[in-house]
């Protein structure tokens, strides 16, 4: 078994030397053959020394450290460590003491003997469920995710997950620079027809404070989820949004029938001709979305 582990770290000076030291020691138990990529994104609390610490305690081991002058985000710290990994698997793993490093290693087994393209950790316990706010919104990301995509998905934005490094550099500039990116790597995978599965893991309380914005983020990623979904399948939005204006010309001619009011057949004409255009939209946003993708594969 070999993997790239790529650890993005921003402001968690409290659990990264914690977190790198269990990832040695559990993987060097296991004699898994590893590479580990910390990718210290802008921090401004003591993190960068912590990292150079660790750079000097493994001088001479396969750990790879890249520094970002300031922070970009969490999407953009992993894709700076996918473009230095040479592994062939790429597993990710946060700094906050919320995954075990144990996990990330049954996921990989799960991925390698079932030969998936990705094994994502299926979070349980109470940790993992939060406010009530927090719910709602991952319950409504979830239905969406999974209406677009047509498939179950358990957990839209684990940050626990192992997958082929070739798919992830196929999809790169669909994903997310932010928070968002665990979310868009599901649906870029999805929607390619990769093999995608769950394993449940544990999930515990974090070390430091969240720097998820509730709100601010979840808008993104909704924004997120939508543009990748028009990329891969605009028809799975374009068809249902003519749907609901083909049923209101429809329900117009009707109401015309019974009133006999022309304003309606006036309405019926307008929205039967907004449910065709937007349609024809979604049927060349396909056409040309599957050139793309094309083009995509065979670079």
């Amino acid at each position: 078994m070999t993997i790239s582990v790529i650890i993005p770290v921003f402001n968690e000076s409290e659990a990264i030397v914690d977190t790198v030291n269990q990832v040695f020691k559990i993987m060097d138990v296991n004699r898994v053959e590893f590479e580990l990529v910390i990718v210290n994104d802008g921090s401004t609390d003591g993190s960068f020394n912590k990292v150079e610490e660790i750079l000097k305690s493994f001088p001479d081991s396969n750990l790879k450290v890249i520094h970002h002058q300031h922070n970009l985000g969490y999407g953009a710290a992993i894709k700076s460590g996918i473009l230095r990994a040479n592994k062939e698997v790429i597993g990710i793993l946060d700094a906050d003491d919320t995954y075990e490093v144990v996990d990330l290693l049954k996921l990989l087994t799960h991925m390698i003997h079932f030969r998936f393209d990705m094994v994502v950790g299926q979070r349980q316990g109470r940790n993992f469920e939060g406010s009530l706010s927090k719910r709602l919104l991952r319950r409504l990301l979830k239905q969406l995710v999974e209406f677009m995509t047509g498939r179950k998905v358990p957990d839209i934005n684990s940050g626990s997950r192992v997958f082929r490094k070739d798919l992830a550099l196929q999809n790169l500039n669909l994903l997310s620079d932010k928070f968002s990116f665990t979310t868009s790597i599901t649906l870029a995978f999805m929607m390619r027809n990769a093999f995608v599965d769950y394993v449940p893991i544990s999930y515990h309380k974090r070390t430091g404070k969240s720097k998820v914005k509730i709100v601010q983020d979840s808008i993104r990623t909704f924004g997120f989820v939508l543009t990748v979904s028009l990329y891969f399948n605009p028809l799975r939005i374009f068809a249902p949004l003519s749907g609901i204006f083909f049923v209101l010309a429809l329900s117009s001619a009707i109401i015309t029938l019974f009133l006999g009011n022309q304003i309606y057949v006036l309405m019926a004409t307008i929205l039967l001709s907004t449910s065709a255009i937007i349609f024809g939209m979604g049927l060349v946003a396909h056409l040309f979305g599957d050139r793309a993708l094309s083009i995509n594969s065979k670079n």
